[in-house]
């Protein structure tokens, strides 16, 4: 039989859990080990993952009430870490999200970074959050009005287009957006297979071998 005080251990855990769960991320704050971001109503996670049968790591979005991990957005495909516990995702104090790989002489390589210079948060903080819609954006935090999206995944799909993501050609960088498959079923870098908007401009979208697979 338990004791009380292994029931009410029991019955706090829960609680616990639950406190835990968190969509935001603010500048300064990292995310590690096995620490993720959940939107707001649960639908999506984010944070690292190994592929099964694999050794790497990579900062990813899955369905999160879906049994399996789906996967439809890696960050650092092409350049995966040796483990969670070396590795962290943090909004930099330049306003820009960033994979740093951390060494034993306790500097910082960047593995991956959003290199926002589309806009600045100037005096504001920035933030990374996770949507409901499976887009994590960064935006300025702003008293009294909207936060301003200055990145987002949207904008730069890997092998999945998500309802409101796009593909095609960004007119203000001048970078084509198109989905490109994974290599092969377990490993989420650059594969052979690209779907994209027919550059001719016929609107129609075209499925070609991805010759920088």
């Amino acid at each position: 039989m338990c004791s009380w005080r292994q029931f009410t251990l029991l019955l706090f855990i829960p609680c616990l859990s639950a406190a835990a769960v968190v969509d935001t991320q603010s500048t300064g704050e990292s995310l590690t080990g096995d620490r993720t971001l959940v939107s707001e109503e649960g639908k999506f996670e984010l944070g690292f993952f190994c592929p099964a049968g694999d050794s790497n790591y990579y900062v990813g979005i899955w369905y999160r009430e879906i049994p399996g991990r789906t996967v439809i957005w890696v960050m650092n495909r092409d350049r995966p870490v040796a483990g969670p516990s070396s590795s962290e995702l943090t909004v930099a104090q330049d306003g820009n999200l960033v994979l740093l790989l951390l060494k034993r002489n306790q500097r910082k390589e960047t593995i991956w970074s959003s290199s926002s210079s589309t806009r600045t948060c100037n005096d504001e903080a920035a933030e990374a959050v996770l949507l409901d819609t499976g887009n994590p954006v960064l935006r300025c935090r702003k008293v009294g009005n909207s936060p301003a999206i200055t990145w987002q995944s949207f904008d730069h799909p890997t092998d999945t287009l998500m309802p409101g993501a796009w593909i095609g050609l960004n007119k203000s960088t001048g970078e084509y957006q198109a989905l490109r498959s994974w290599r092969t079923a377990t490993d989420p870098s650059t594969g052979l297979y690209m779907d994209r908007v027919d550059p001719h401009g016929s609107g129609q979208y075209a499925f070609m071998w991805n010759v920088l697979g």
